[in-house]
């Protein structure tokens, strides 16, 4: 390397390390943001290789952190997945942070609907107040990115 190629590798490494030391970032993301900061396409290639190679930077770390944050806030897995896809997570690595059992989306997605919809006494809605609350609900978990059948099926046992 030359002296020139050398300080815009150190510029690179830096920034990318800044980056990671904030949160977990995805291969294709990181290249994004260096490449938008001026740095040359070949140093941000060098540079990701060797965060890569020494463990710094990880898709699949990336795709467990941003699966947790999501789940955390009350997303299902169809929004996610859709997420780590725009973000350019490989589909093996998406699938595999987002592997849980049914009852655990099922679990997330009752936290979600007793936060945004918390529990009214019994009576206090009438047939078509029931009705759109049904509705309502399974707007908002549909949105949230819950497979329909475990929409239909919480909501069925929420009645």
């Amino acid at each position: 390397m030359t002296g020139g190629q050398a300080s815009e590798h150190d510029r690179a490494l830096g920034l990318a390390l800044r980056l990671l030391g904030q949160r977990e970032h995805g291969r294709a993301e990181l290249q994004a943001k260096l490449k938008a900061r001026g740095c040359p396409e070949a140093v941000v290639a060098e540079v990701l290789e060797g965060l890569q190679e020494n463990g710094a930077q990880s898709d699949e770390r990336f795709a467990a952190a941003l699966a947790r944050r999501r789940v955390e806030r009350g997303y299902g897995p169809l929004y996610i997945r859709a997420e780590l896809k725009d973000r350019q997570v490989d589909e093996a690595l998406a699938e595999d942070a987002l592997n849980q059992p049914p009852a655990y989306w099922s679990e997330v997605a009752t936290r979600a609907l007793a936060k945004k919809f918390p529990s009214r006494g019994e009576g206090e809605l009438g047939a078509t107040g029931k009705d759109a609350n049904y509705a309502a609900q399974a707007r908002f978990l549909a949105r949230r990115g819950f497979p329909s059948e475990l929409i239909y099926r919480l909501l069925e046992q929420r009645d």
